[in-house]
Parts: C-alpha cells; sequence; structure tokens
C-alpha cells in the first residue's frame, strides 16, 4: 500500500500484537574492526608503509625480499656536553635584561624622531 505524500504513513500492526520494541529488534552488534598498529618493522616505517607486523617477517619485507627488523630503537640525545660548552659563549654581563647592575644610560626614543615608514599623505 502506498500512502499519499501529504499523509504521513504509519506502520501496520496486526490486531493483538504491540509495536516492537528497540529491545525486541535485531540489531546487529557493531563490527569490530582489528586494533590499529602501534608498530611496525623499522623498514616499513623508513619507507612510510602499512605493515602488518607479521613475524618472523611482515608482508611487505617478504614480497619485496627486504629485512624485517623489530628491535626497538630507544635513542635519547644527550646533549649535556653540548649545553657545558655554549655556556661559555653567554654572557649575562652588561646585559640589561640578565645583568641587575647594568643600568641603560641612553635617553629613551621620543616618538617621531625615528619613523621607519614613509610620510602618509
Amino acid at each position: 500500500m502506498i500512502a499519499p505524500k501529504d499523509e504521513p504513513s504509519s506502520p501496520t500492526t496486526p490486531p493483538g500484537l504491540s509495536a516492537p520494541s528497540a529491545m525486541t529488534l535485531n540489531i546487529p552488534p557493531r563490527v569490530l574492526l582489528p586494533s590499529r598498529s602501534r608498530t611496525g618493522c623499522w623498514t616499513c616505517r623508513s619507507r612510510k608503509v602499512k605493515c602488518d607486523e607479521r613475524r618472523p617477517s611482515c608482508g611487505q619485507c617478504a614480497r619485496l625480499g627486504h629485512r624485517c627488523d623489530y628491535s626497538p630503537r630507544l635513542t635519547f640525545r644527550d646533549d649535556t656536553s653540548r649545553v657545558v660548552e655554549r655556556m661559555t659563549e653567554v654572557s649575562t654581563t652588561g646585559n640589561t635584561v640578565w645583568d641587575s647592575k647594568a643600568h641603560s644610560h641612553s635617553p629613551p626614543v621620543t616618538p617621531g624622531v625615528y619613523d621607519p615608514l614613509p610620510p602618509f599623505f
């Protein structure tokens, strides 16, 4: 039965039966997708391609004949020696920001003395 456009259609329920509630409907459960990879072999990471993480050799490496490497690579840069080396280059003496004894003896710049913009007509 087709309902006219200006009248809303209503579902027909046989007499003596109530309309199905949301609890009785067969709603399929949410399909669980595989979790996103958190790691990958270093070959795929360096090539910036998706790694399926199969072991001992992932699909990409097996297909291309590359060496598949899953070894952990934790590298932390120790900048201590570089910081100590540069400390000699830092000078706070005479710097008005860092040296509390230094005072600026130059007069303040008054507006209009130096204007980097051309005159506006």
